[in-house]
């Protein structure tokens, strides 16, 4: 709230300044529920303006806007002279709802082009009405628009506004407009008092932790409505049953003599006072009563929850990764499922084994022989090898960021990534060949969920160098950013809006491009309590913080993968030396030599005696060529 407090603070200083009162346009984005239409009526109420509010959405009839001409049946004036007739002031405060479910354009007109004229402070002075037919001067009025999305908007009316975006509330801001706006007006609204029902903040952050995850507070103010309901029905319950009581009492008594009708009075006077008698406190055993209302008794109002305390994973086993995600309805932590198609790699393994075998007895793979009996399962051939299946409703974007992540997470793996080796949890050797090996299928939860854009790409290279590594990431861990095919992490948007996600999940650290810094400084203290932030440049920066490396470790890594480099560099040398003694090729000859010039000026030490014994080698073998 405080860019708006802001704004409207800035609007009143500048008014007072000029001695006049301004006409401005602003657009107030965000999820629905976060109060975007109290936002204006409170504008108008602190500004001591008339307020008028009509909803867009839906409407295809230029004529809404801009009124019907007197020459029809039925003529009337526009939305906007109308406010004017209703408030009778010449600068009221106007929301317009919804402007982002406008109707397109047809044969009734555009309305998104009627309204250009409206909220443009050059143009509003002489605002003309086909009803009017004469101009009238609107730039007095302060507008307001209200939007979930800006994608909808066409671009000339979204020039002439100025927007300010509403996030969601964390549950400590929930906590506090239910129990200062919600529960009392709650309790109003269904003729209870102060003294029938209490509900306790236990029951009020579990209600917002299992039953309302939105980003607003409409469902939360449903769901205590609801449970305020269930308090009314059973105390009128209550009060028909002892009321019922009473006169059963009252008809048993007999009338015979003076002292037992007396007795019967007695007893009918009494009645009220119980009935009145609230409730409120537990019984004797410690069960709360069904007017006190906590964590305990909250699911005998609402039923079961539809959402658990528990993650999606106790503990993220490889291949896992949450992401942090924008919505409209806020932010939310979807998961990268990746997971490795194991027959089909064993199948592949064993067939490369066996290769090897022949190969060291020095035998040559035979052809295979034609048969026309029926076979057993042949093995996978080289086209099945090397790819990755997508499903969960990925958008065009998504995909095309999947693509990317498939190719970086081979470059990387193939440059530094093999050679990383855990000794405490690393039994084998990482496989070199695993993606050209490798069928992998990637996957985003809750498929009838469509998701697209381009945020998730760090989230997919990690998942899939943790299942190449087998190495699960440290846990309570999110992340966000737009990956390049040179590693480069993009920034991202709605930064606000995932942190909220990731503290409702109880994330422990996030991983942020480095270009988003300064949205992190932007968050409130209480936002960012708790949370561990590592901003990345390049997605080295991802890769020491989600597998937890120190630099020396890190550092020991690239060292093992420039060695990995170097060896094959010295094989390489060798084959190609061979191949020049047996071809006589001057162009493997040039190659050769140059290889050769790069080893000796190679400034590692370790390998390059391996490497330098074989161009020694091999110089010979290439003269002679």
């Amino acid at each position: 709230m405080k860019d708006v407090k802001d704004r409207i603070m800035e609007f009143i200083a500048v008014s007072s300044l000029q001695g006049e009162v301004q006409g401005k346009i602003i657009l107030l984005v965000g999820p629905p529920g976060v109060g975007k239409t109290s936002i204006g009526k409170s504008i108008a109420h602190s500004l001591e303006r008339e307020f008028f509010r009509f909803s867009v959405g839906g409407m295809h009839d230029e004529a809404e806007i801009k009124g019907h001409r007197r020459t029809y049946i039925g003529a009337m004036p526009g939305k906007m002279i109308q406010a004017m007739k209703r408030v009778q002031k010449s600068n009221p405060v106007i929301l317009i709802d919804e402007i982002d479910k406008m109707g397109v354009g047809g044969h009734k007109g555009d309305p998104s082009s009627a309204l250009l004229e409206v909220l443009d402070p050059k143009q509003n002075d002489k605002f003309l009405d086909h009803y009017l037919d004469v101009p009238f001067d609107m730039s007095k009025v302060l507008f307001m628009c209200t939007a979930n999305l800006t994608e909808t908007i066409p671009r000339p009316l979204l020039d002439r506004m100025e927007v300010i975006r509403l996030s969601g509330y964390v549950e400590d801001e929930k906590i506090q407009i239910a129990e200062q706006y919600l529960i009392p007006r709650a309790i109003e609204e269904s003729g209870l008092a102060d003294k029938d029902v209490r509900m306790e903040r236990s029951a009020t952050s579990k209600l917002i932790r299992l039953y309302c995850r939105e980003a607003g507070v409409r469902n939360l103010q449903q769901h205590i409505e609801k449970v305020m309901r269930k308090v009314a029905h059973k105390l009128v319950t209550e009060k028909e049953q002892q009321e019922a009581a009473a006169a059963n009492i009252t008809s048993t008594t007999t009338t015979e003599d003076a002292s037992a009708s007396t007795q019967t009075q007695t007893i009918g006077s009494e009645v009220p006072s119980v009935v009145e008698q609230p409730t409120v406190q537990p019984t004797a055993d410690g069960t709360p009563t069904f007017r006190h209302v906590t964590d305990v008794n909250l699911e005998e109002f609402l039923g079961k929850a539809p959402f658990t305390d528990e993650t999606f994973y106790k503990t993220t086993p490889a291949g896992i990764v949450m992401g942090l995600a924008w919505t409209s309805m806020g932010g939310s932590t979807p998961f990268i499922e990746t997971v490795l198609d194991k027959h089909h790699y064993r199948a592949v393994q064993e067939k490369k084994r066996k290769q090897r075998e022949k190969q060291a007895k020095g035998e040559t793979t035979p052809k295979e022989e034609t048969d026309t009996k029926p076979t057993a399962k042949k093995l996978p051939s080289a086209s099945d090898t090397g790819r990755m299946v997508k499903t969960g409703q990925m958008g065009d974007v998504m995909k095309e960021s999947a693509h990317i992540a498939y190719t970086y997470a081979k470059v990387f793996f193939a440059q530094k990534g093999r050679s990383y080796y855990d000794p405490s949890t690393s039994t084998e050797k990482v496989n070199k060949d695993f993606f050209s090996d490798a069928i992998i299928h990637m996957h985003l939860p809750e498929g009838a969920t469509p998701k697209d854009g381009p945020s998730a790409g760090i989230g997919m290279v990690t998942s899939l160098l943790s299942l190449a590594l087998n190495k699960p990431l440290r846990q309570n861990l999110a992340m966000t950013g737009e990956i390049t095919l040179t590693g480069k992490v993009l920034p991202v948007g709605g930064i606000k809006e995932k942190v909220i996600a990731a503290r409702r999940s109880k994330v422990q650290c996030i991983i942020l491009p480095k270009a988003n810094q300064k949205d992190w400084k932007e968050l409130p203290e209480f936002m960012t309590e708790g949370l561990q932030v590592h901003f990345a440049d390049y997605y080295d920066d991802v890769f020491k913080v989600a597998f937890d490396l120190h630099d020396n470790e890190w550092n020991d890594m690239i060292e093992r993968a420039s060695r990995v480099d170097q060896d094959l560099v010295s094989d390489t040398l060798e084959r190609v030396a061979q191949q020049a003694e047996s071809d006589g090729s001057e162009v493997v000859t040039a190659a050769l030599s140059a290889i050769t010039s790069a080893l000796d000026n190679s400034s590692t030490t370790a390998p390059v005696t391996k490497r330098k014994k074989a161009a020694a080698a091999a110089a010979p073998k290439a003269k002679k060529a």
